[in-house]
């Protein structure tokens, strides 16, 4: 937790000011706001890890089922420019996404101790369940699709820009991580409530050889993205980290693929 406690500050800053932002933009539309993620229960990596918000916002505020309308986002942008311009948490970035309540996606909400409500009595998704979260691990690590349109997306950069590609990727890897824990252990709760780092050592400490690479992959793509300054100076740096982190997703994704053979191998 010494990362975060750095920060502890700034952090508390942000989250007041974010609030005041969201309730003169959005006024009666805004139902809830949750900070969630590392920045909360810790394994915060400066330069790497989000600043993760998500805003539940009514029907009214939207165009379409998740799309705010574009006078409602050109007033939260210009404000948000002051605040990411403000408050420095590890030049890591502020991740925003807004929720319609009337019109809720299907995935699983956060795992109680995993977030804070800055605003709002509660946090409008439901607690998820395990063999829900189960089911998600297995399918995200089967289908990757967002990760791998990456490389077409950064293809056509140039160099100076790799250093934001290491960390676009991090929303899959860490999550990776995550769920091949989750599967081996069939614990998802218990998993999805741990640091970054406490699921490395996870991963380390079972029989799987599967396990026990990702983690060893982790560590030294964590490390190596967490040097935020020197990877904007050294592209063969960023390339050495993308190479891991996608064998890191490939081999989570080649797990994924045996479940349902013979998962008594795994564990």
């Amino acid at each position: 937790m010494e990362m975060l406690d750095k920060y502890r500050d700034t952090l508390a800053g942000l989250r007041k000011e974010f609030v005041e932002v969201c309730k003169a933009i959005f006024g009666d539309n805004l139902v809830a706001i949750v900070n969630k993620g590392s920045s909360v229960k810790g394994g915060f990596i400066p330069g790497l890890s989000d600043v993760d918000l998500h805003v539940y916002l009514k029907e009214e505020a939207f165009t379409y089922s998740d799309l705010i309308k574009l006078e409602l986002g050109l007033s939260f942008q210009e404000k948000m420019d002051k605040l990411i311009h403000k408050y420095d948490v590890g030049d890591g970035p502020i991740q925003v996404i807004f929720l319609n309540v009337d019109n809720p996606k299907r995935w699983s909400g956060p795992l109680p101790g995993t977030y804070l409500i800055l605003y709002g009595d509660s946090c409008p998704e439901p607690e998820p369940h395990a063999e829900e979260m189960l089911e998600m691990d297995r399918l995200c690590l089967r289908s990757p699709s967002y990760f791998y349109n990456l490389i077409n997306t950064y293809a056509d950069k140039a160099n100076e820009e790799l250093a934001d590609f290491v960390r676009k990727i991090n929303p899959a890897i860490t999550p990776a991580l995550y769920r091949v824990l989750s599967l081996i252990t069939n614990d998802p709760l218990k998993v999805w409530k741990m640091t970054r780092f406490e699921v490395l050592e996870g991963l380390e400490s079972l029989e799987s050889e599967e396990a026990k690479e990702m983690a060893e992959l982790g560590r030294e793509y964590f490390e190596i993205a967490g040097q935020r300054p020197l990877l904007k100076i050294d592209p063969e740096l960023c390339r050495k980290a993308l190479r891991i982190g996608f064998k890191i997703i490939d081999i989570g994704k080649e797990f994924a693929f045996s479940l349902g053979f013979n998962h008594e191998l795994h564990k």
